[in-house]
């Protein structure tokens, strides 16, 4: 069956899709980049000192999101959030404390992927 003699509002699986279609990209693939540009934006904080200042004075993954996207590492907070979640690690802290939690979960990342 082609795509155009599915049901309107019906999109085929990878198995139907049409010969010379590649299938969908699967959303484990995206989320392992999404952690990938996660972990590489952590590495940096505990690489640069001017960036670990600046992450001190955030509270929120909200706020280091931003940051990161402002940086050119875009993540989605709700990635974040889970990220530290895994880690038992609270999705806020008190200014002053950010940085050190984000290279915690860096330390940790081969056993949270």
């Amino acid at each position: 069956m082609t795509m155009s003699e599915q049901p309107e509002g019906v999109t085929p699986s990878p198995s139907q899709a049409s010969p010379g279609e590649p299938p969908p990209r699967s959303a484990d693939a995206a989320d392992r980049q999404e952690l990938e540009r996660l972990f590489a934006f952590l590495g940096r904080i505990q690489a640069e000192p001017e960036l670990r200042e600046r992450i001190n004075w955030m509270q929120t993954a909200l706020e280091v999101s931003e940051l990161a996207a402002a940086e050119g590492q875009p993540f989605r907070p709700e990635t974040l959030i889970a990220l530290l979640q895994r880690a038992q690690e609270a999705p806020s802290s008190r200014v002053g404390l950010m940085d050190e939690k984000l290279i915690r979960v860096y330390l940790r990342r081969e056993s949270l992927l």
